[in-house]
């Protein structure tokens, strides 16, 4: 008799037995099979991976690129994942470089009204609340020109509520009469205050003048300076102005770029108000120890002190701060010949632009 299941007489093979050995290719273990084709390739899955996340965008690209060159014969599947971890990775990189210039772009045209001068040239743009203002170049084309700038007094304050012609007086002592008499620029406040109807004491101003016809400016503007033979705005006369040692220098003083002397060494310094432009202002000095003369590294490293006195000087911690750090030390030959025993700590301006106010306890 036949046997139906074509054996030789013995019982039929159990389709469910555990030892029987399958087909060959009943299945696969491999993880990345695509049903009918062939396994996706690892680096181009890491591309796309990595082209959907920030950080490691360039690193997408990278892999991209290798994962399209391993997949180009066909043996490894996952092309479109390579190619769009390429296109992904290459537009997300540069979106985070925009970005990055945009911030750099932000934080160095803010124009800051604590250091405000008359004489700056700046651009304004008029939202629908507010004015952005940042710095322009005199010689290129711009919108307005700083006449004055200034913190409200008392007496300030009320004449800035009840006259609306503020600014005329103000430009005026800063050299700008001819300015105010011509009638061809416009001068207007523009108020850094919570509340710019009615300001707050010590708040900051500036007056700027602008084309009475609406044009952009593209020159400074005709000024001379005031008499008293001060700065303009202040009332610094060259009297107030006192050479002295740079050895007597001392917490609070306010001085300007000293001069070399031939051995490239500051001997002298010319102390002014601090209400006058000036270059440095000292935080403090920390007292260095009798004997021998400790060397450049070891001064170097007693100059971290000049953080913490830094911080007590201005209220403000140093990394915190918008002004930057200088000190001077003793050289070997002032050691030896002057008894110079201390660390000069300075206060400087970010921009290496003159400073105009006391930085005690300003908080910035």
């Amino acid at each position: 008799m036949n046997d139906p299941f074509g054996s030789d007489g013995g019982p039929p093979p159990d389709p469910f037995d555990p030892y029987q050995r399958p087909l060959a290719d009943s299945f696969r273990t491999d993880p990345y099979l695509i049903q009918g084709g062939p396994a996706l390739d690892g680096i181009a899955v890491a591309s796309f991976v990595c082209s959907l996340t920030c950080c490691a965008a360039p690193v997408g690209i990278g892999l991209g690129i290798a994962g399209i060159v391993r997949t180009r014969d066909g043996r490894r599947g996952g092309r479109w994942m390579a190619v769009a971890g390429l296109v992904l990775g290459v537009l997300l990189t540069l979106g985070l470089a925009a970005g990055a210039t945009g911030l750099v772009l932000l934080g160095t045209s803010t124009y800051f009204f604590d250091d405000a001068r008359a004489g700056d040239c700046v651009d304004i743009d008029e939202q629908d609340d507010w004015l952005d203002i940042s710095p322009a170049d005199c010689d290129e084309p711009h919108d307005a020109e700083v006449v004055y700038a200034g913190r409200f007094t008392a007496e300030l304050r009320t004449s800035y509520i009840e006259d609306i012609g503020f600014c005329h007086p103000l430009a005026k002592s800063a050299g700008y009469d001819g300015l105010v008499a011509g009638g061809a620029h416009r001068i207007d406040p523009i108020v850094e205050s919570d509340d710019v109807e009615a300001p707050e004491i010590g708040d900051y101003f500036v007056c700027v003048a602008e084309a009475a016809d609406g044009d952009q400016l593209t020159e400074p503007l005709p000024r001379h300076e005031p008499s008293g033979g001060g700065h303009p705005g202040s009332d610094e006369t060259d009297s107030d102005r006192e050479t002295i040692s740079s050895l007597d220098l001392r917490r609070g003083d306010c001085f300007d770029e000293p001069e070399l002397d031939e051995d490239d060494l500051v001997n002298t310094v010319t102390r002014v108000p601090c209400n006058a432009r000036h270059d440095y202002q000292v935080v403090g000095n920390v007292v260095l120890p009798k004997g021998r003369y400790p060397g450049e590294k070891a001064l170097d490293a007693r100059s971290d002190k000049c953080l913490d006195l830094f911080r007590d000087f201005l209220d403000i911690a140093y990394d915190d701060s918008r002004y930057e750090l200088d000190y001077y030390s003793p050289t070997a030959q002032s050691w030896r010949k002057d008894d110079d025993r201390a660390i000069t700590c300075l206060a400087v301006h970010p921009r290496g632009r003159k400073l105009t106010r006391d930085l005690e306890g300003i908080a910035r």
